[in-house]
């Protein structure tokens, strides 16, 4: 495969899973009546697309020297999102959560897709479950501050 295509295919996949974890944890936000403090629809697309390119940057990097690196080879990448999103947001007075929400949805969509993919349906039901637990757990008690 050509090194283009690898980057290109590691790019799309980082931005979809981007993309569906902000929407998720926009709809959870919502959900508990608190405000996520997004920028508008088209620079929030501009901070996505950027984001998910160095993501799938790092992850084509880490695949190409680790092959089969799994797990640890999408860390530091994801740490970088964290980052672009933190810093991008600042003016928003973001207090960290909402950066950890971030990577704990897209983690969880990465997850699912690859346990969906690999034919694992089972252990893809039990992730998803364990995750919207957490969330009702995690939201009853935010409404209840």
């Amino acid at each position: 495969m050509l090194p283009a295509t690898a980057f290109l295919k590691f790019w799309g996949l980082s931005f979809f899973t981007l993309g569906v974890a902000l929407v998720l944890l926009s709809v959870f936000y919502r959900l508990i009546d608190s405000d996520l403090g997004l920028h508008g629809l088209g620079k929030e697309a501009v901070i996505a697309v950027l984001a998910s390119a160095v993501q799938g940057a790092g992850l084509w990097v880490t695949a190409s020297i680790m092959p089969g690196g799994g797990l640890r080879s999408q860390i530091v990448p994801t740490i970088l999102v964290g980052i672009i999103y933190y810093a991008a947001h600042v003016e928003k007075d973001w207090d960290g959560y909402e950066m950890t929400g971030i990577l704990s949805f897209q983690m969880v969509v990465w997850s699912v897709g690859f346990f969906m993919l690999g034919g694992e349906f089972k252990i893809a039901a039990v992730v998803l479950v364990s995750f919207v637990g957490a969330l009702i757990i995690i939201g009853n008690s935010a409404k209840g501050l």
